[in-house]
């Protein structure tokens, strides 16, 4: 959570520091997560617990930290229509599926 927060306070001291080079915020990419490719039985519960924590809070965390950064300069007259991108990759068969 804590690099999040330091993620959208840089984005909007890079706004308020452009002098109007950068008119705000208007997409939102993210792309990161973990996964264990390992025997169902040899994975500790605390590894699943760590995937859950990156793979789908983390995209939560991202959601609400800079959703009203995008709210904030896609309601301005004229502005285009903000977007938040969720996209993952892993190992085949599937990120972090186990072998069972």
């Amino acid at each position: 959570e804590n690099s999040v927060k330091q993620a959208t306070n840089f984005v909007q001291q890079q706004i308020d520091s452009s002098k109007g080079r950068i008119s705000g915020l208007y997409g939102v990419l993210q792309c990161a997560g973990i996964s264990y490719v390992a025997p169902f039985e040899y994975i500790p519960m605390d590894m699943f617990k760590d995937q859950i924590e990156v793979n789908y809070m983390g995209y939560v965390y991202v959601a609400q930290a800079f959703l009203p950064l995008l709210k904030e300069y896609t309601s301005r007259s004229g502005a285009r229509r903000g977007r938040m991108c969720f996209t993952s990759s892993g190992p085949l068969p599937g990120p972090g599926v186990p072998f069972i």
